[in-house]
């Protein structure tokens, strides 16, 4: 990249200034930029200095980019001549970029003459010496000046960030946990340093961190649209959720927020996937619209009920989509014919004949239901994204004991709304534990009691009021993965 911008500096140069152009004229036949940059690589290659530190031919480059367009005519013209100048101008140039390495990594010198490999066996050494600010040095200089595309390096990385994480909590590489996550990830091992940062710092279970590998490769031709991974990482690898992203999400955990990513990427590609289908410009974008997302989940939620729906839309409504002039036309009619069985009516024959759902308010708009075993939420829960429903470990995991698990919903919202159903979890003895809606995206306490304000009542109300509706479900240690998050490993 740099060494084409080199180019077009070069050909800048002749082309601005005539007397230059004249002279690459006489000296050279056929491509004069070819020309130029053949001489200025075999007068760079032709000093040691090169040989004396990693990458530096690029920095070389990066200081010629750095002079204007009048001293690099100069220093170019003097090469080709071959004047006594220009290795004064290269002498000052390569001075600087040392002393800014000095400057920038404070490094022992031999270190800017080793290899790629010699520096990451460096760090592993620091490591065990427990030299971590030189470590970090070392790594920060590997990272700005050896971009090479070796994909070992970011091995490297990871492995140093997990082992760091492991010190912090005392631990060493023989832990029970990291060593499943390690044979878990063998074929992974760039993802090494955020797995065990989940595992020991978010204190997310390995059944938890095998679902989420297993969701990633699934979904491995989509997740190049995920920001790095490094990002769900934060800076010192400590934790300081909850906390609230630009477009509002609010998440407990970094694990949860890639999650929710996932989750979000899925369903917008399978939105488009439906949208492709659709006609002309009316489908532009449309993967793109929250309410069109809502309406294909619901329709592929893969119960008895959805599967139905999808075979009806299929068979009529597809037929005629083209009737639609405008998106929102074709929206409003998608929404009547997904959600016509989607109100208080439908939740209340559930609760009839689910005897593990249990009523606890309802005023017409807000109703609130205990939920006590995993099938039941399950049944309640169908139209979400809720971990919870998918997995019997991930169901115990979150509710056991006294725990209280309710459903919210919320009828004065839009039927597409992702607040129109919220599980919250409650502690036994009334402390609250965490929310999320339908995208399964974290919602704070605060906000909970916020659409419970509609109803002219609090969670702590919800939670006295349902507390003794009855005892959760109990699984058997068989009936449940060995895999659970509480599990350990």
């Amino acid at each position: 990249m740099i060494a084409n911008l080199i180019r077009n500096k070069v050909e800048e140069c002749y082309y601005l200034n005539e007397s230059f152009g004249k002279l690459l004229n006489i000296k050279y036949d056929g491509n004069l930029t070819d020309a130029v940059m053949l001489e200025l690589n075999d007068f760079i290659l032709s000093n040691n200095d090169v040989y004396e530190s990693n990458n530096l031919m690029e920095l070389i480059y990066e200081a010629f980019m750095d002079l204007d367009e009048s001293r690099f005519t100069k220093f170019l013209r003097n090469m080709i001549n071959e004047h006594p100048d220009r290795y004064r101008t290269y002498s000052h140039m390569i001075n600087d970029i040392k002393e800014d390495l000095d400057t920038k990594y404070d490094l022992p010198k031999e270190y800017y003459n080793k290899s790629r490999y010699e520096l990451n066996m460096e760090c592993d050494k620091l490591f065990k010496e427990g030299k971590f600010l030189l470590l970090s040095k070392t790594r920060e200089f590997i990272n700005d000046n050896i971009r090479l595309d070796d994909y070992q390096n970011f091995i490297f990385e990871n492995r140093d960030l997990a082992r760091n994480i492991l010190k912090r909590n005392d631990l060493d590489e023989t832990d029970r946990v990291y060593l499943r996550i390690r044979e878990l990830l063998s074929t992974r091992p760039g993802w090494l340093g955020l797995f065990t940062y989940f595992n020991k710092v978010e204190n997310i279970g390995f059944g938890r961190l095998k679902t989420l590998f297993q969701k990633l490769l699934a979904n491995s031709d989509i997740i190049g649209q995920l920001p790095d991974l490094g990002t769900y990482v934060p800076r010192k690898g400590i934790l300081r959720g909850p906390y609230t992203m630009e477009d509002g999400r609010s998440y407990s955990t970094h694990f949860e927020r890639l999650e929710d990513d996932i989750t979000q990427l899925q369903e917008r590609h399978k939105a488009k996937l439906f949208a492709d289908e659709y006609p002309g410009e009316i489908k532009q974008d449309l993967d793109k619209n929250q309410d069109f997302i809502e309406i294909i989940k619901e329709l592929t939620t893969g119960t008895d009920k959805s599967k139905e729906k999808l075979e009806l839309y299929k068979k009529f409504w597809l037929n005629k989509v083209s009737r639609y002039k405008t998106q929102q036309e074709l929206i409003d009619s998608l929404i009547n014919f997904v959600f016509a069985d989607n109100g208080a009516d439908d939740i209340k024959k559930k609760l009839n004949w689910d005897s593990n759902l249990k009523l606890v308010f309802d005023d017409g708009e807000i109703m609130v239901i205990r939920v006590l075993s995993y099938e039941a939420i399950q049944n309640i829960g169908s139209d979400t994204s809720w971990c919870i429903k998918d997995s019997l470990s991930y169901w115990t995991d979150y509710v056991y004991d006294d725990v209280v698990q309710l459903v919210i919903l919320d009828f004065g919202v839009p039927r597409t709304s992702v607040d129109r159903k919220i599980g919250v979890t409650i502690y036994g003895d009334g402390r609250f534990n965490t929310a999320h809606n339908v995208n399964d995206s974290y919602v704070s306490e605060e906000r909970v009691n916020k659409i419970l304000e509609k109803a002219n009542v609090t969670l702590k109300d919800m939670f006295q009021a349902s507390r003794y509706m009855g005892s959760n479900e109990y699984y058997a240690d068989e009936d449940v993965s060995s895999d659970s998050y509480r599990d350990g490993w």
